[in-house]
């Protein structure tokens, strides 16, 4: 069908009032980089996506922030809040685990405001079409939130569109022509974004999240964030050394680098580390990486650098429930690494999965027990569900457990990990006491109250 009556905002000659927006839910949830999922401490991070376009859009339009879950906002109080802006457009994200409660948002924004409502997450990646065709309100959705895709949609350029799916006249055009090589884009508005509002596990009170790299070039089968979902693509690392001497010359003092794979490249990953030392001295970082790009070289050269934590996927200790999902396991290799982190100073953070496909009950009590024989400095268990934009989310592949039995797994291996005396004296003695208190009541309620496993993408129908 035709989509005239959603005509393109003017040219690049009009300023546009854009709102960037990650819509409030009943629970803390983190919506950014295309992956949705449930704050198990309370832990936030800057949604990297908003962070991204602050910059791009701020160069040539007045952008607003409104990250209402990061402020506890009600949905009358963030729906106030947006309209009031008066915005000509909106680019909000939406998440897989929290579609109903988005869209909903959005079409009362919609009919209140009139604005252009862009949207991205994991939630788009399957189906695009489907979501603009039933979704009046929704002008279009970003595959890449690195790129001008959406300051090109809003200045009717969309022949230099390349990652996005648009409502034109002729009707819904989705393009997916990958990202470059590399990229990069002006330094994000940081203090648009209330800094205390954000918190990590073993961080700082106040930092900020920075990008180095979009996407992944590993292509796990559990995982959307990889090259044949995203693809693959480093921001140029000048760029990255401006919006670090930025946040630097402003006093913030650590940095979450939110690629999914910090470390790929290892004289890129030299060069960023050597500028920290030289340029940002002070400045304390933490960053997802893998085990296989770590070894005493690089986990010194991290040290040197300020690194205090470094967060790895171990997932399973089944090698075959590991061989099945395409991320090899070496369990000693992992031990070992953990050693020489802890002997530089690095905290360890390891994720694991639960009810991965091919696991049993009996393996996933052997990923208990071998996560808490590993002792990271804080674990994190997760329930395997089929993520939009990932293989097996394509091919319909199901977890191994029903989702009552997979919420008492992952209870039981909080309970198993955290409740060992050395777990409880390690989190004391790195926790501050305000930062504890809160970290420990949001684990409670988490543990009492395991929200719905379940994920929507935007043409699941259901």
């Amino acid at each position: 069908m035709p989509h005239g009556h959603f005509a393109m905002l003017n040219s690049r000659n009009q300023r546009l009032r854009v709102l960037l927006l990650n819509p409030p839910f009943k629970h803390r949830v983190l919506r950014d980089f295309y992956c949705c999922t449930y704050s198990k401490t309370g832990y936030l991070w800057h949604p990297i996506d908003l962070l991204a376009q602050s910059g791009i859009l701020g160069a040539r339009h007045e952008v607003s922030v409104c990250d209402a879950v990061a402020l506890g906002m009600t949905r009358k109080s963030a729906l106030d809040a947006a309209a009031n802006f008066n915005p000509d457009a909106v680019y909000s994200l939406i998440g897989s685990l929290t579609l109903e409660s988005d869209l909903a948002f959005i079409e009362e924004l919609y009919r209140r405001a009139g604005a252009k409502i862009i949207v991205s997450g994991d939630a788009v990646l399957n189906k695009p079409e489907f979501l603009l065709e039933t979704h009046p309100s929704i002008h279009a959705a970003l595959f890449n939130f690195t790129n001008q895709d959406l300051l090109n949609i809003l200045e009717a350029n969309t022949d230099s569109v390349r990652d996005a799916a648009f409502k034109t006249q002729r009707g819904i055009e989705v393009r997916r022509m990958g990202g470059a090589s590399e990229f990069q884009y002006p330094v994000p508005n940081h203090a648009a974004f209330n800094h205390n509002a954000y918190n990590m596990p073993l961080a700082p009170q106040e930092f900020v999240t920075i990008l180095t790299a979009f996407g992944c070039p590993h292509s796990c089968a559990f995982c959307n964030s990889g090259v044949r979902s995203l693809g693959f693509s480093l921001r140029r690392i000048e760029n990255v050394e401006q919006e670090i001497a930025h946040v630097h010359s402003q006093g913030i003092r650590h940095i979450f680098f939110k690629d999914m794979t910090f470390g790929i490249g290892k004289e890129r990953t030299g060069r960023l580390c050597e500028y920290l030392v030289r340029n940002a001295p002070g400045t304390t970082w933490h960053a997802y990486t893998r085990l296989d790009l770590l070894d005493e070289h690089t986990i010194t050269m991290f040290a040197r650098s300020g690194c205090r934590l470094l967060q790895l996927g171990i997932e399973t200790a089944d090698p075959r429930v590991g061989s099945a999902s395409r991320k090899p396991l070496d369990l000693s290799r992992a031990a070992n690494t953990f050693k020489i982190m802890r002997r530089e100073g690095i905290t360890p953070g390891a994720h694991f999965i639960m009810g991965l496909p091919r696991a049993t009950l009996m393996s996933d009590i052997r990923t208990m027990r071998r996560a808490a024989a590993l002792n990271p400095g804080y674990a994190s268990f997760n329930a395997f569900m089929p993520r939009p934009g990932s293989e097996w989310f394509e091919k319909g592949q199901n977890r191994a457990r029903s989702g009552f039995a997979l919420k008492m797994l992952v209870r039981a291996a909080y309970l198993y990990f955290y409740c060992r005396p050395r777990s409880l004296v390690a989190f004391f003695s790195r926790t501050a006491s305000m930062r504890r208190g809160q970290s420990l009541s949001a684990m409670l309620r988490y543990l009492i109250f395991v929200p719905d496993l379940k994920r929507r993408g935007a043409g699941s129908g259901k």
